[in-house]
């Protein structure tokens, strides 16, 4: 059973790619490549200085099309700047709904569901894009009925 709480966020570094794919291109391979593409640029900065679990914020979900625009990242402090595909950015502040969601990631959009659900029915417009923590994934965990991953959508009361 999926529910929901209203959490405040503060911002934090991150480094991340930029990424528009088909929706269906979004596996595991698609993630594996982008994380380690940062890892392998932030260096010994990702052991020491990560700072929470790999996200990625959803800028366009266009099921109609088949298309995703997606920022892949990882919290991160460190003094390495930007190059051509590693940007650097500053993650949202403020009020968010987050929903924890377990089990594989062909599922997810039940929590993302239940986000605007929830948001519609309290009162609350949604005023940025959504993001996904991967708490627990394939990277550290084989069973996908064991992933965790939080949904965040940012909100203000209406």
């Amino acid at each position: 059973a999926l529910s929901s709480e209203l959490v405040t966020t503060i911002s934090k570094p991150y480094y991340y790619i930029k990424s528009k794919a088909p929706i269906s291109a979004l596996n595991g391979e698609f993630f594996d490549e982008k994380y380690s593409k940062l890892m392998t640029y932030l260096g010994a900065d990702a052991e020491k200085n990560m700072n929470g679990s790999p996200f990625a914020i959803y800028s366009v979900w266009d099921e109609q099309n088949n298309m995703a625009e997606l920022a892949v990242a990882l919290p991160c402090q460190s003094k390495k700047p930007e190059n051509g595909e590693i940007k650097k950015g500053n993650t949202y502040e403020g009020d968010a709904i987050k929903c924890k969601y377990k089990g594989s990631y062909e599922n997810i959009s039940a929590a993302h569901d239940y986000l605007n659900t929830y948001a519609r029915d309290y009162g609350y417009a949604i005023v940025g894009s959504p993001w996904e923590v991967y708490l627990v994934g394939q990277s550290t965990e084989s069973d996908p009925k064991k992933w965790v991953t939080e949904v965040y959508y940012p909100v203000k009361k209406v």
